[in-house]
């Protein structure tokens, strides 16, 4: 196992052959992890650097191509360039000092900074002096910068990116300056510090050997710290639903014999957490009193920082959508498909089974996102356990700016049961459906 590690995300911005792939060659102390080259658009995609900063912690360093590139190709550099801005914590935002007090002309770079501040960004600008040659004093170079902040108003710094003995410098200049917020915080819903958590974990063919889910092992691990006893359980979810009536009867014993066991002993049970797509078993045979939810809107909680009611909202919108509405669902990974799968066959199928309507589904898997998002009428995304928060929250906010609904699988799939087992998967967050 191994839990997915939270890192702040670092983009290093500007135009072309400013510095920036020196840059992350000088902070993460490796000359020729990006390639260095003075021939325009060297850098044809975003690099990702992972390191740890003391005092900071885990981050992955961004990359990215200059915003000034000409053509089509240099248009779709561009692009990927504002997604990892938007993607990002803090901007490094890299300028030629030389180029700049030699009157080159600023408006890329100060369009660009407007906007990273537009997008709520931290900015540290960092002037390159490419080493000095024009010899400028030091008296003189304090004078330039302080003339140049004038358009900028962050921190800032001048630094010859390709002395690497400046490393420690730059470091102590981002920890000075750089407001971190903290990730963490409390994503399980209120719980008590004793007792035991069922954890009904079904396997199928997709499921990976050899290791659980991220989901599932943020959930133990964060269980264990509170010192509640998570109990794993598998349960098979072709019996639970066979036309057999012994097969079922069979699995529901299984699964009543584990809960009435637990919720009678000492130790007590506070709760289940279930993989989403066995909600249509768990509504039915969890017995009243005992709370449950989904691995799947926990880990809402977690990458929303605990903003859960646009995607509650979002879902109960579901009743409003008309005949060939468009839908689009929205994977963050991506997966050869080997049975009955989530994404692709069992949410378009309890969609339109619930609404008795036809409806047109679009699917999203991986890196890939739209930008335009005015011809769906709902976004379904997936909990996102293989993507950072950063991410989660620029697909989050772009649905918001056109006024899409946007809400995620563990939601839908209590939602398409019944409004009842959906009340009750979002109740223990403390949240009521209107």
């Amino acid at each position: 196992m191994g839990e997915r590690v939270e890192r702040l995300n670092i983009c290093i911005i500007g135009k072309t052959n400013a510095g920036k792939s020196s840059l992350l060659n000088l902070l993460t102390g490796q000359k020729d992890y990006a390639i260095v080259d003075a021939t325009p658009g060297t850098t044809a995609d975003n690099v990702v650097s992972m390191m740890e900063i003391h005092n900071l912690g885990p981050v992955k360093i961004i990359d990215t191509a200059g915003i000034n590139e000409q053509g089509e190709l240099g248009e779709k550099k561009r692009k990927k360039s504002m997604v990892a801005l938007e993607e990002s914590d803090l901007c490094l935002h890299t300028i030629d000092f030389i180029d700049a007090i030699n009157g080159e002309d600023l408006s890329y770079e100060k369009s660009l900074f407007d906007y990273a501040m537009e997008q709520n960004k931290q900015v540290l600008i960092i002037y390159n002096l490419f080493k000095n040659k024009n010899r400028i004093p030091a008296n003189e170079i304090e004078l330039w910068k302080n003339k140049l902040d004038e358009s900028f108003d962050v921190p800032s710094i001048v630094i010859d990116i390709q002395d690497y003995s400046q490393q420690s410098r730059l470091i102590d200049f981002i920890l000075e300056n750089f407001k971190y917020v903290p990730f963490d915080f409390e994503m399980l819903p209120k719980l008590d510090n004793y007792g035991c958590v069922i954890l009904n974990i079904p396997m199928d063919e997709e499921t990976p050997e050899m290791r659980l889910l991220r989901p599932q092992e943020m959930v133990i691990e964060r269980l264990l710290r509170k010192f509640i006893t998570p109990v794993l359980f598998r349960m098979d979810l072709k019996k639970a639903r066979s036309s057999n009536p012994e097969e079922a009867k069979s699995e529901k014993k299984r699964y009543w014999d584990l809960v009435n066991s637990l919720d009678n002993s000492p130790m007590g049970l506070q709760m289940i957490i279930t993989d989403s797509q066995a909600f249509d078993i768990i509504g039915r045979w969890t017995p009243p009193g005992i709370p449950y939810t989904s691995f799947s809107i926990i880990m809402t909680k977690f990458m929303t920082y605990g903003n859960m009611q646009y995607l509650v909202e979002s879902t109960a919108a579901i009743d409003n959508l008309k005949e060939n509405d468009t839908v689009l669902i929205s994977e963050s990974c991506n997966h050869n498909r080997k049975c009955d799968d989530i994404g692709t066959v069992q949410l378009p199928r309890l969609l339109q089974k619930r609404l008795g309507k036809k409806l047109n589904f679009e699917f999203s898997f991986g890196r890939v996102f739209p930008d335009d998002l005015s011809k769906y009428n709902i976004i379904v995304h997936c909990g996102s356990c293989m993507t950072d928060r950063q991410k989660y929250a620029r697909r989050l906010s772009n649905a918001q700016k056109y006024n899409v609904p946007f809400t995620n699988y563990g939601m839908v799939l209590s939602y398409c049961q019944n409004r009842d087992v959906f009340s009750k998967a979002i109740a223990p967050f403390g949240i009521e459906l209107e």
